[in-house]
């Protein structure tokens, strides 16, 4: 099993979680093809590769994954957060737990601010 330790940024607006093609590139995630997306630089076509599990402390995820250029920045979507139970705070920017969707028992203590860096394990 392939896995990389990253530091990535939430991104309240991003649908799915990003990686740059080097990590993709090095995890052996697969293409599922190019689809249709509205993106910060408009509407136009992302290509979408395997679905990863990611790890963010003591929560995971599973879910597609964009393919990003090469040298940018991490991202996690608002897919993966709902999957974690988190929820970033408007007023203060910081990363809440609440009740995962796949887990009975969570932590309900705050975490990192949202737009900090965040360390995630991406695994196949």
């Amino acid at each position: 099993m392939a896995q990389v330790e990253v530091d990535a940024l939430v991104d309240i607006g991003a649908t799915f979680p990003a990686l740059p093609e080097d990590l993709i590139t090095k995890l052996g995630l697969l293409s599922l093809g190019e689809h249709l997306a509205e993106a910060a630089e408009g509407t136009g076509r992302v290509e979408l590769v395997a679905n990863a599990i990611i790890r963010v402390e003591d929560r995971i995820a599973q879910s597609p994954i964009i393919k990003r250029s090469k040298g940018t920045t991490p991202l996690i979507g608002v897919v993966t957060l709902e999957q974690m139970g988190c929820r970033v705070d408007p007023m203060t920017g910081r990363l809440i737990k609440g009740l995962p969707h796949a887990l009975s028992e969570a932590s309900s203590s705050p975490s990192t601010r949202a737009s900090l860096a965040l360390r995630q394990l991406i695994s196949l």
